[in-house]
């Protein structure tokens, strides 16, 4: 008959309870290393495409600037440090742009007239967010001949009806600024013009600009709108923050008419 090995057993409770922590341990291994490659794809296509927008926005800027001109009736400008963002300023150009089909009426050819400047953005009920976007704003077909008359600094350039079609150029950015020089003598001496006006400079439009726009993806800069700016220890912890996680684009602009105009203006 059949003989039954009496000595066979099967597992002791201690030696599950060891092999379910042993597979416990490996199963959140694995799971670790699935959320940090899973994080780590997220943020490189979240860097992919925030490359690409910051590097469309800056094409746009440098093709805008570049239709720019100026004469003694027309006028260029950059004024330094004028909006706040983040506990820093952030700079302004003003600028006439030839961006527009010629106007047959005349002999003068139609303009636009183009602001860049940072806006706070505000919410679905209209409150403030914390956080910042360039805005591009412009009057479209103004002859040179008029342009004199609407160009006012000291007016609020930056709302309707003067200006109507004020629109978001870039979201969540954190500086903006522009950097104007005189000549290559100059920019080797004392370096860039702080508050450039062609008015002050012969009626002359900037050898070069350089153009500088950094902003935050928009997790990171809901992040950053919650520092209290003024508190000493937040900033420098906002800055470092900052530092961290804000991408910076660059780009330089030359002006191929800065002379503007000869003849009638």
């Amino acid at each position: 008959g059949m003989i039954l090995n009496k000595h066979r057993r099967g597992f002791t409770l201690i030696e599950v309870l060891a092999a379910m922590a042993i597979l416990s341990v490996l199963l959140l291994i694995l799971t670790r290393i699935f959320n940090e490659t899973t994080r780590a794809w997220d943020l490189g296509q979240s860097d992919s495409e925030s490359n690409m927008a910051g590097r469309a926005v800056m094409e746009f800027i440098t093709r805008d600037l570049s239709e720019a001109f100026a004469d003694v009736g027309v006028e260029f400008r950059v004024l330094s440090d004028e909006i706040p963002a983040y506990g820093e300023e952030s700079d302004v150009v003003m600028f006439a742009s030839l961006g527009e089909d010629p106007d047959g009426s005349d002999d003068r050819r139609a303009s636009s007239l183009v602001f860049y400047y940072l806006s706070e953005m505000k919410d679905t009920e209209g409150e403030d967010t914390g956080r910042f976007r360039l805005m591009r704003s412009h009057q479209s077909n103004i002859k040179t001949s008029e342009m004199q008359e609407l160009y006012d600094p000291g007016s609020d350039w930056t709302s309707p009806p003067k200006f109507s079609f004020p629109q978001p150029v870039a979201e969540n950015v954190t500086a903006f600024e522009v950097w104007a020089y005189r000549d290559p003598a100059s920019a080797r001496t004392s370096g860039p013009v702080e508050d450039y006006f062609s008015g002050s400079n012969g009626g002359n439009l900037p050898a070069w600009v350089d153009v500088y726009l950094e902003v935050l993806s928009e997790k990171d800069a809901i992040r950053a709108s919650l520092y209290d700016a003024s508190n000493g220890r937040e900033k420098a912890q906002l800055d470092e923050f900052l530092d961290q996680r804000a991408k910076g684009y660059q780009a330089r602009v030359y002006f191929r008419n800065r002379a503007g105009y000869l003849g009638d203006r």
